[in-house]
Order: structure tokens, then sequence, then C-alpha cells
């Protein structure tokens, strides 16, 4: 009897740790800018069956928003909007030209705040099924751009 209640005892703080690890670790991997942490970077790609973007999403909180830039390895600019946490509204500012139509601002308007809805909740992968379009992100705050040696 001692044995089994020792057996359990320990099982329950194992499971205990490993719910504590895996929620530190979630934390970590995913999550959106705040007045603690005003600036993140995230690696994100973006695919669909006619074309392929990927690039650096660079998003900085403020008092009422956030706000954030795709832009690529070389600093092209994909896009830019702001995204209101409270009204959970997205504005695109900006998109390239060869994106810059109706239908395709609406689905990435659309598609910004299910991403969000999907970082909030600890995931790096969101795809819109209707439109066959996959996102990918990965925090990318670990990465070193100092360029002096």
């Amino acid at each position: 009897m001692i044995h089994s209640w020792r057996n359990s005892k320990i099982k329950t703080k194992i499971l205990v740790l490993l719910i504590f690890v895996c929620n530190l670790f979630c934390d970590a991997q995913i999550r959106l800018p705040t007045e603690h942490v005003p600036n993140i970077t995230y690696n994100m790609s973006m695919q669909t069956s006619k074309a392929y973007i990927s690039g650096l999403l660079i998003m900085q909180y403020t008092e009422s928003e956030i706000r954030a830039v795709l832009v690529n390895e070389f600093g092209v600019s994909f896009m830019e909007f702001t995204y209101q946490p409270r009204k959970q509204k997205v504005k695109l500012h900006y998109v390239m030209d060869a994106m810059n139509k109706w239908y395709i601002k609406r689905t990435l308007r659309s598609d910004i705040k299910n991403i969000i809805n999907t970082m909030q909740q600890g995931d790096t992968v969101y795809v819109n099924t209707k439109r066959d379009i996959q996102y990918h992100f990965i925090l990318a705050d670990s990465i070193n751009y100092d360029t002096q040696r």
C-alpha cells in the first residue's frame, strides 16, 4: 500500500513539473509585444499554390495598438499594418503592388486577426483553408543582427 502511494505521489510531481515546463516553453516561443516587451521579431513565411513570401515580421507595441511590418531579407516592405487589441481591428497601411487588390487585402485583414489569435494560443502555424494559404512564424529575437566585429 505504501509503495503505490509513493508512486502516485511521484507521478503527480512529475506531471506538475511537465506542465510547468511546457507552459514556460510555450510562453517563450510565441508571444505578442506588450508594454514590458515592446519589440518582437519573427521569421515569417506565407505560402500559397501560386506564391511564396518569406521575411521578418517586426512588431512594436504602442499605447493602444500593435504596429507591424513584413519585410524581406533585403529590407523591401511587403506590408505594414496596425492591430488594435481592444477592438480586434486590423488596418493595412501599405501593401506591395502585386498584392494591392481589394480581395487580397480583405483576406489579409482577416488572416492577420486569426494569426494574432493563433500566436496568443502558442501555435506557430496558421492555415487559411478557404484560400489555401499557410503562414509559419518563428520567434527571431535570438538572432544577432550586429554587423560590427
